[in-house]
Protein backbone atom coordinates (compact mmCIF):
# COMPACT_ATOMS: atom_id res chain seq x y z
CA UNK A 1 0.00 0.00 0.00
CA UNK A 2 1.38 3.41 -1.03
CA UNK A 3 1.33 5.87 1.85
CA UNK A 4 0.89 9.62 1.78
CA UNK A 5 4.04 11.73 1.26
CA UNK A 6 5.17 15.09 -0.04
CA UNK A 7 6.72 13.57 -3.17
CA UNK A 8 3.39 12.27 -4.37
CA UNK A 9 1.29 15.18 -3.15
CA UNK A 10 3.19 18.25 -4.34
CA UNK A 11 1.71 18.13 -7.87
CA UNK A 12 -1.90 17.57 -6.77
CA UNK A 13 -4.41 20.36 -7.37
CA UNK A 14 -5.56 20.10 -3.73
CA UNK A 15 -2.11 21.13 -2.44
CA UNK A 16 -2.96 24.81 -1.97
CA UNK A 17 -6.40 24.06 -0.53
CA UNK A 18 -5.06 21.71 2.15
CA UNK A 19 -1.84 23.56 3.05
CA UNK A 20 -2.76 27.20 2.38
CA UNK A 21 0.33 27.86 0.22
CA UNK A 22 1.31 27.16 -3.38
CA UNK A 23 4.09 24.67 -4.23
CA UNK A 24 6.42 27.56 -5.12
CA UNK A 25 5.87 29.23 -1.75
CA UNK A 26 6.33 25.86 -0.07
CA UNK A 27 9.73 25.44 -1.74
CA UNK A 28 10.73 28.94 -0.60
CA UNK A 29 9.84 28.00 2.96
CA UNK A 30 11.91 24.83 2.66
CA UNK A 31 14.95 26.79 1.43
CA UNK A 32 14.73 29.14 4.41
CA UNK A 33 14.32 26.28 6.87
CA UNK A 34 16.94 23.90 5.50
CA UNK A 35 20.10 25.48 7.03
CA UNK A 36 18.45 25.74 10.44
CA UNK A 37 17.07 22.20 10.10
CA UNK A 38 20.52 20.78 9.41
CA UNK A 39 22.11 22.73 12.24
CA UNK A 40 19.52 22.24 14.98
CA UNK A 41 17.82 18.93 14.14
CA UNK A 42 20.01 16.78 11.88
CA UNK A 43 23.35 17.69 13.48
CA UNK A 44 21.90 17.27 16.97
CA UNK A 45 21.25 13.56 16.44
CA UNK A 46 23.74 11.53 18.46
CA UNK A 47 23.80 8.79 15.85
CA UNK A 48 22.24 8.17 12.48
CA UNK A 49 19.95 5.27 13.44
CA UNK A 50 16.92 4.53 11.34
CA UNK A 51 15.28 7.36 9.36
CA UNK A 52 12.25 9.23 10.65
CA UNK A 53 9.05 7.47 9.62
CA UNK A 54 7.45 10.76 8.60
CA UNK A 55 10.23 11.71 6.20
CA UNK A 56 12.65 14.58 5.86
CA UNK A 57 12.12 18.34 6.17
CA UNK A 58 9.52 18.52 3.37
CA UNK A 59 7.21 16.02 5.03
CA UNK A 60 7.70 17.57 8.46
CA UNK A 61 6.60 20.98 7.15
CA UNK A 62 3.72 19.37 5.27
CA UNK A 63 2.49 17.73 8.48
CA UNK A 64 2.65 21.09 10.27
CA UNK A 65 0.66 22.91 7.57
CA UNK A 66 -1.95 20.16 7.34
CA UNK A 67 -2.56 20.27 11.09
CA UNK A 68 -2.71 24.07 11.20
CA UNK A 69 -4.77 24.54 8.06
CA UNK A 70 -7.29 21.73 8.47
CA UNK A 71 -7.51 21.67 12.29
CA UNK A 72 -7.36 17.87 12.12
CA UNK A 73 -6.06 15.47 14.73
CA UNK A 74 -2.65 13.87 14.81
CA UNK A 75 -4.28 10.44 14.55
CA UNK A 76 -5.78 11.43 11.18
CA UNK A 77 -2.37 12.46 9.81
CA UNK A 78 -0.88 9.26 11.24
CA UNK A 79 -3.38 7.24 9.20
CA UNK A 80 -2.32 9.12 6.06
CA UNK A 81 1.35 8.33 6.64
CA UNK A 82 0.66 4.78 7.80
CA UNK A 83 2.28 5.29 11.18
CA UNK A 84 1.40 5.94 14.83
CA UNK A 85 0.19 9.15 16.48
CA UNK A 86 3.35 9.30 18.62
CA UNK A 87 5.46 9.55 15.44
CA UNK A 88 3.43 12.54 14.25
CA UNK A 89 3.72 14.12 17.69
CA UNK A 90 7.51 13.84 17.65
CA UNK A 91 7.67 15.21 14.10
CA UNK A 92 5.54 18.17 15.12
CA UNK A 93 7.80 18.81 18.09
CA UNK A 94 10.83 18.98 15.78
CA UNK A 95 9.40 21.41 13.23
CA UNK A 96 6.97 23.57 15.23
CA UNK A 97 9.43 25.75 17.14
CA UNK A 98 11.75 25.96 14.15
CA UNK A 99 8.99 27.14 11.80
CA UNK A 100 7.78 29.68 14.35
CA UNK A 101 11.28 31.11 14.80
CA UNK A 102 12.32 31.21 11.14
CA UNK A 103 9.05 31.63 9.23
CA UNK A 104 6.76 33.09 11.87
CA UNK A 105 4.26 30.24 11.34
CA UNK A 106 2.25 29.94 14.55
CA UNK A 107 -1.10 28.49 15.53
CA UNK A 108 -3.13 31.55 16.48
CA UNK A 109 -6.52 30.87 18.05
CA UNK A 110 -8.73 33.94 17.88
CA UNK A 111 -11.17 34.39 20.76
CA UNK A 112 -13.63 37.26 20.89
CA UNK A 113 -14.12 39.36 24.01
CA UNK A 114 -17.52 37.79 24.66
CA UNK A 115 -16.09 34.27 24.35
CA UNK A 116 -13.15 35.11 26.62
CA UNK A 117 -15.56 36.32 29.31
CA UNK A 118 -17.39 32.98 29.33
CA UNK A 119 -14.65 30.39 28.90
CA UNK A 120 -15.16 26.98 30.46
CA UNK A 121 -12.18 25.38 32.21
CA UNK A 122 -11.95 21.72 33.08
CA UNK A 123 -9.22 19.22 33.81
CA UNK A 124 -8.93 15.70 32.49
CA UNK A 125 -6.94 12.96 34.21
CA UNK A 126 -6.32 9.95 31.97
CA UNK A 127 -4.64 7.02 33.74
CA UNK A 128 -1.01 6.22 33.00
CA UNK A 129 1.37 3.42 33.86
CA UNK A 130 2.91 3.52 37.30
CA UNK A 131 6.47 4.80 37.27
CA UNK A 132 9.20 2.67 38.79
CA UNK A 133 10.60 5.81 40.46
CA UNK A 134 8.83 8.49 42.48
CA UNK A 135 5.52 6.66 42.47
CA UNK A 136 3.82 9.18 44.76
CA UNK A 137 4.53 12.00 42.34
CA UNK A 138 1.87 10.96 39.83
CA UNK A 139 -0.66 9.28 42.12
CA UNK A 140 -4.09 10.94 42.13
CA UNK A 141 -6.07 10.50 45.33
CA UNK A 142 -9.24 11.41 43.45
CA UNK A 143 -8.87 8.77 40.73
CA UNK A 144 -7.09 6.23 42.98
CA UNK A 145 -4.46 5.57 40.32
CA UNK A 146 -1.54 7.23 38.58
CA UNK A 147 -2.72 9.93 36.19
CA UNK A 148 -1.51 12.88 34.16
CA UNK A 149 -3.53 16.09 34.43
CA UNK A 150 -4.28 18.51 31.60
CA UNK A 151 -6.49 21.60 31.72
CA UNK A 152 -8.63 22.45 28.70
CA UNK A 153 -10.29 25.81 28.05
CA UNK A 154 -13.21 25.89 25.63
CA UNK A 155 -16.02 28.18 24.59
CA UNK A 156 -19.73 27.55 25.17
CA UNK A 157 -20.26 25.96 21.70
CA UNK A 158 -17.42 23.53 22.49
CA UNK A 159 -14.45 25.02 20.60
CA UNK A 160 -11.14 24.26 22.34
CA UNK A 161 -9.01 27.40 22.65
CA UNK A 162 -6.27 26.32 25.06
CA UNK A 163 -4.61 23.16 26.33
CA UNK A 164 -2.23 23.42 29.26
CA UNK A 165 1.01 21.58 29.79
CA UNK A 166 0.60 18.15 31.40
CA UNK A 167 1.14 17.87 35.14
CA UNK A 168 1.31 14.91 37.55
CA UNK A 169 -1.97 13.68 38.98
CA UNK A 170 -1.18 14.77 42.53
CA UNK A 171 -0.89 18.46 41.57
CA UNK A 172 -3.94 20.55 42.43
CA UNK A 173 -5.62 22.59 39.71
CA UNK A 174 -4.93 25.89 41.47
CA UNK A 175 -1.28 24.96 42.00
CA UNK A 176 -0.94 24.07 38.34
CA UNK A 177 -2.45 27.42 37.33
CA UNK A 178 0.00 29.28 39.57
CA UNK A 179 2.88 27.39 38.01
CA UNK A 180 1.75 28.39 34.54
CA UNK A 181 1.43 32.02 35.71
CA UNK A 182 -1.91 32.46 34.04
CA UNK A 183 -3.86 35.62 34.67
CA UNK A 184 -7.52 34.68 35.08
CA UNK A 185 -8.61 37.67 37.19
CA UNK A 186 -10.54 39.23 34.32
CA UNK A 187 -12.38 36.02 33.41
CA UNK A 188 -15.51 34.45 34.88
CA UNK A 189 -15.22 30.82 33.79
CA UNK A 190 -17.59 28.00 34.62
CA UNK A 191 -15.22 26.14 36.90
CA UNK A 192 -15.63 22.54 37.86
CA UNK A 193 -17.18 21.88 41.24
CA UNK A 194 -13.96 20.45 42.63
CA UNK A 195 -12.17 23.81 42.36
CA UNK A 196 -13.45 25.52 45.48
CA UNK A 197 -10.37 27.72 45.75
CA UNK A 198 -11.05 29.57 42.52
CA UNK A 199 -12.57 32.46 44.47
CA UNK A 200 -9.01 33.42 45.41
CA UNK A 201 -8.22 34.01 41.74
CA UNK A 202 -11.55 35.03 40.20
CA UNK A 203 -13.65 37.71 41.96
CA UNK A 204 -17.10 36.28 41.17
CA UNK A 205 -16.76 32.72 39.86
CA UNK A 206 -19.77 30.85 38.57
CA UNK A 207 -19.29 27.41 40.07
CA UNK A 208 -21.87 24.73 39.30
CA UNK A 209 -23.24 23.05 42.40
CA UNK A 210 -23.54 19.33 42.94
CA UNK A 211 -26.66 17.75 44.42
CA UNK A 212 -26.46 15.63 47.51
CA UNK A 213 -26.51 11.86 47.00
CA UNK A 214 -29.74 11.40 48.98
CA UNK A 215 -31.62 13.69 46.61
CA UNK A 216 -30.52 11.95 43.45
Amino acid sequence: MKHFSYAGFQHKRQFRVLTGVTPDVFQTMIERLRPHWRKRIVAAKKRSGRPWRVGELEDHLLVLLLLYRGAITQDFVACLYGTDQSVISRALRRIENLAARVLGVKRAIRVSREEAAALIFDCTEPPIQRSCRQQRCGYSGKKKCHTIKTEIALTAPGRIVSISRPAPGNVHDITRDDADRRSQKTLMPMSIAAIRGCSKIIPIPNCPTREAKRNR
